[in-house]
């Protein structure tokens, strides 16, 4: 039962977002049930920085050589190494060619393995950037008859297309070859113009089964990608990357032997997160370019994210990518509004500024000028320990993205026993219970996307039963810890066996 994972995110190798997390946790469950897992990536500059193992295969295209070498990690690694694959910007400019020269490697690795007699069962692509390598084992397990099935997961939806031309000229594909997928056996050709290069439909099409994240971005998938027959379609939960017991080992350096979930004990930790540890807050960009256009706006606006909030109050925490799909341009116009609502509300945006998002940020950075009782930017990755203790002092976690297919910070925040206020779409469906309806079994609270005044009163209710202290709010705080707790990757590898079809 060999399955190869493939991703061009490992948490052990290169992480931008919560993609990099769920390739490796659940190899690491599907190992604890016996199943021999070997993850791909590429090394965006890994190989010139760490120290890889043994060279497992070499391969010279386009006159650049690349090599595929084992990396130490939990479960068994593989970095594919050289060429355009060094660069360290994971998501640059080139990454459509970037995906199509990992494929061509993936390709002829596989032929090198299966006529070895070592063809995986499952080859488990995640995200359109390894597609182009599930393609092209698909033409050779199709054509040379290798028993290897194609599992195709999407963790968000892209709109990227790609030339026919590319895929036969960089992967080494030919127009004419046989293509297994949802109308039979048929050639490449046929396939690509039926999805009219977009990247997803062409997925959708070739793979022998299509995954999400969740029950509702699954049905959003369905919808989007026209698929006549939603048994193709199916979910695993991502799972939990943070417990209970690691949050609470860091808040109780404050609380010491205090009741974790009591308000006042919260507040304490927050008093002295939003005042005192402040300007101690560690937030790194490992991205050049990304570092360099936070510090110039920083300069520009002669404005530090370090400086502490004059006083207290409930603590609105936001977590992620700084892109519009994640509605952080969304947040920053309702400020006006929801300070109105909330005047002593502590608004933090802990972002990761990302290449083309320079306006937003610019926004973001700009709004702290304007909001400066009110507001604060993190621009960056939030060391753990300062993360830990965002998320356990805050009132609430928002998150108001126009869509989402699950969204981990959501686990990890309630986890840290903070509620949720989510935008109503995608996973947030699946994860957020609204209290107004499920009364104390709920988690948080939903509102309809891009909607201000349904997000304030949103937030105004949940912050109110937290911030009002007493039998609920710690009630509710231990409702997020317990249902957060249900989502493990033991349990979503087990259903992912049952999808392999392995006994």
């Amino acid at each position: 039962m060999k399955v190869w994972m493939l991703s061009f995110e490992s948490v052990y190798t290169r992480k931008v977002g919560g993609l990099a997390e769920v390739p490796p946790r659940l190899s690491e469950a599907l190992s604890r049930r016996g199943v021999d897992v070997e993850v791909y990536t590429p090394s965006h500059g890994l190989s010139r920085t760490t120290s890889l193992g043994g060279e497992v295969y070499r391969i010279v295209v386009g006159g650049e050589e690349y090599s595929i070498r084992e990396y130490n990690a939990p479960v068994k690694h593989y970095v594919v190494t050289g060429g355009v694959l060094e660069e360290q910007v994971v998501y640059s400019w080139n990454l459509h060619v970037k995906s199509l020269i990992f494929a061509r490697v993936m390709r002829e690795y596989y032929v090198h393995r299966a006529l070895r007699g070592e063809a995986p069962r499952v080859v488990h692509g995640h995200d359109w950037h390894s597609f182009p390598a599930l393609l092209a084992i698909n033409a050779e397990s199709t054509e040379r008859n290798f028993p290897t099935t194609i599992f195709y997961h999407i963790h968000l939806l892209s709109h990227e297309s790609m030339r026919l031309q590319d895929l036969t000229s960089i992967v080494g594909l030919q127009e004419s070859n046989n293509i297994r997928g949802s109308l039979g056996v048929r050639s490449l050709r046929e396939y690509y113009e039926l999805s009219g290069g977009w990247i997803e439909k062409l997925a959708a099409l070739t793979s022998d089964k299509v995954l999400t994240v969740s029950r509702g971005y699954a049905q959003d998938i369905v919808k989007t990608l026209g698929l006549s027959s939603e048994e193709k379609v199916d979910y695993v939960f991502n799972a939990l990357t943070l417990t209970w017991n690691e949050v609470l080992e860091v808040a109780s350096k404050i609380i010491g032997e205090r009741d974790p979930f009591e308000y006042e004990t919260r507040r304490l930790v927050r008093e002295k997160l939003l005042r005192e540890l402040w300007p101690a807050i560690r937030v790194e960009n490992p991205d050049p370019e990304a570092n360099s256009i936070v510090n110039k706006l920083l300069g520009e606006y002669k404005v530090s994210f370090r400086e502490p909030f004059k006083r207290d109050g409930p603590l609105i925490l936001l977590v992620g990518r700084a892109t519009r799909q994640k509605g952080v341009d969304f947040l920053l116009k309702s400020m006006d509004k929801l300070t109105a609502e909330i005047p002593d509300a502590r608004v933090v945006l802990a972002v990761i500024p990302l290449p083309g998002v320079r306006d937003l940020l610019e926004d973001a950075i700009k709004s702290m000028l304007l909001f400066p009782d009110n507001l604060r930017v993190l621009p960056g990755y939030v060391g753990r320990e300062h993360l830990l203790l965002l998320y356990y002092a805050a009132s609430a976690l928002l998150a108001p993205s126009r869509y989402e297919p699950f969204g981990l910070v959501v686990l990890e925040s309630m986890v840290s026993g903070t509620p949720v206020v989510a935008s109503n779409t995608g996973g947030f469906r699946d994860l957020v219970l609204d209290v107004r309806k499920h009364g104390v079994s709920g988690t948080g609270a939903l509102f309809t996307p891009l909607d201000r005044e349904d997000m304030i009163n949103a937030l105004k209710n949940v912050v109110g039963v937290i911030e009002a202290g007493g039998v609920i709010s710690a009630k509710l705080r231990r409702r997020c810890v317990d249902f957060a707790k249900e989502f493990t990757w033991d349990k979503s590898a087990e259903k992912l066996v049952g999808l392999y079809g392995f006994k």
